[in-house]
């Protein structure tokens, strides 16, 4: 868990912090609308994830059976941490309250957090669970191929017009993603098919917890499930920012795949050594984020004279010197991501050796 944690939290950063948003290679942009690359496959992971560690960490009997007190109190405590460093990240250095962006990459977390501790709490068979993805996916699909959108008068999943944009604009007005977007990639309706790859998790975690998904078991299912998905596409397209039914099940297939991987490779043989660093990343993933988060927003926003004196970055002063006479201008970018990363890791790794993992 630690491994896919530092994995989703590497690929945030990769992705998030280009050199050169001119120049970035095609998988680390995200789809402009329909299809999937492998920028778009990280924050679905990471929410696999979350489901995943809550099963394996929350014991459902003991808590209904009134054996955890003060339970309830932490994970609505740690929920708003969450959502609140959510706001913060979305307000810090330049914040305008008449534009604050509401939703984001931890606020969504913070809801499915809560969402997948409360049901599997509450539900007790995984049948029960597996019901209730399964209704809210049908249901997110025949919601937007079937309802009209208000002011068109017919069902649309176009960018510009469609319910998830009706809706983030009726209810958040100017506080969504950036000036001049009609959607939020985080908004209100897609919060839903979120949740319910979430539970995902969670179904899959409460198999890892009794002993019933191998590795070979759950690699299988991961690939079904992934091929589920693509046909599903074909009718209902796999986006990221709808965050369609299709895009769940593909995204949480490939979570399951990745989690077989690693429990065959590292559950039974121990740690390794090259897993060291993604276990570094992911035993702080959300201090790392945050940080790294943090950091590009000050080399973003502080400014220098240029030499024809525009005001230019502290990021572009940096990039053009460390990288600014290399051939390749995609390299080049991709390699000031990597850079970052590296950065990063040093301050996960720092914690990890005095033995510190901080969580909400």
């Amino acid at each position: 868990m630690d491994c896919l944690r530092g994995l989703a939290v590497a690929g945030m950063i990769l992705a998030n912090n280009p050199g050169d948003r001119d120049h970035v290679y095609a998988m680390l942009r995200h789809a402009a609308w329909d299809g999937c690359t492998l920028a778009d496959l990280v924050f679905p992971l990471f929410l696999f994830l979350v489901g995943v560690s809550v099963a394996l960490a929350v014991d459902g009997y003991r808590i209904r059976d009134g054996l955890a007190p003060g339970f309830w109190p932490r994970v609505l405590r740690r929920a708003c941490v969450l959502f609140l460093l959510g706001l913060a990240e979305n307000a810090w250095l330049h914040l305008s309250l008449a534009e604050l962006r509401l939703p984001g990459v931890l606020q969504r977390i913070a809801v499915v957090y809560l969402v997948a501790v409360w049901l599997h709490v509450r539900l007790r068979t995984d049948r029960g669970l597996a019901l209730t993805v399964v209704a809210t996916l049908l249901g997110y699909w025949l919601l937007l191929a079937l309802v009209p959108v208000p002011g068109l008068g017919r069902p649309s999943l176009d960018k510009a017009v469609n319910l998830e944009s009706w809706l983030d604009q009726l209810v958040l007005g100017r506080h969504i993603w950036k000036a001049g977007t009609a959607w939020d990639p985080e908004g209100l309706l897609s919060t839903l098919p979120a949740a319910a790859l979430g539970l995902i998790g969670v179904l899959v975690g409460r198999r890892l917890r009794a002993g019933g998904l191998g590795p070979a078991a759950g690699a299988a299912l991961g690939l079904a499930m992934i091929g589920l998905g693509l046909a599903w596409g074909m009718v209902f397209p796999l986006n990221k920012s709808l965050c369609t039914s299709s895009f769940v099940l593909f995204t949480g297939g490939i979570g399951l795949a990745l989690l077989a991987v690693a429990h065959g490779l590292l559950d039974d043989a121990g740690p390794r050594l090259w897993s060291a660093p993604l276990r570094a990343l992911g035993q702080n993933a959300l201090t790392v984020y945050v940080a790294a988060s943090l950091g590009a927003s000050i080399l973003r926003l502080a400014t220098f004279p240029g030499p024809s004196g525009a005001r230019v970055s502290a990021q572009q002063r940096l990039f053009q010197a460390l990288f600014g006479g290399w051939p390749d201008p995609f390299l080049a970018s991709v390699a000031w991501g990597v850079l970052f990363l590296a950065l990063a890791w040093l301050v996960a790794w720092a914690l990890a050796k005095r033995g510190i993992a901080i969580r909400a």
